[in-house]
């Protein structure tokens, strides 16, 4: 399943997201991948970020917090080495900013840093989609 967010011109997809068992079992600081895809009608970044699937479930379930709340806040998934690619998510009287760093990790052509605001109406049917995340539906 893809977990997109749509404003406007703007969007972010979580997709192909792989964790894998056998990482999960050893407790690493990396068990899978997520890719992540930024798209504005100016600019577009295609990622993978290497992640520890218990911080990639608590992004998700801070961030459903954090609209649930209408709280001032922010909720963040990074990396824990490399790249220093990450997506950031600030709340702030109703509002959003979606922020971050995408790095072509193949083939080094690209390094974007964004940043989009948004009211929280255009967050409502990503909250859905995350709500609805099982980590086992992403596992092999």
């Amino acid at each position: 399943m893809d977990y997109i967010l749509i404003c406007d011109d703007f969007s972010i997809m979580f997709h192909q997201i792989v964790f894998y068992k056998e990482d999960i079992k050893l407790n690493g600081p990396i068990s899978g991948t997520v890719s992540v895809s930024v798209k504005t009608d100016k600019y577009a970044a295609k990622s993978s970020l290497d992640l520890y699937h218990k911080d990639f479930v608590k992004f998700f379930n801070d961030l459903i917090e954090l609209w649930k709340s209408l709280k001032s806040g922010t909720v963040i998934i990074k990396e824990p080495y490399g790249y220093q690619q990450y997506i950031e998510i600030e709340s702030s009287n109703g509002k959003f900013i979606i922020k971050g760093r995408l790095v072509d990790v193949e083939s080094r052509s690209f390094k974007i840093d964004f940043e989009q605001g948004l009211d929280q109406s255009y967050v409502i049917d990503f909250i859905k989609s995350i709500q609805q995340f099982d980590i086992e539906n992403h596992t092999v």
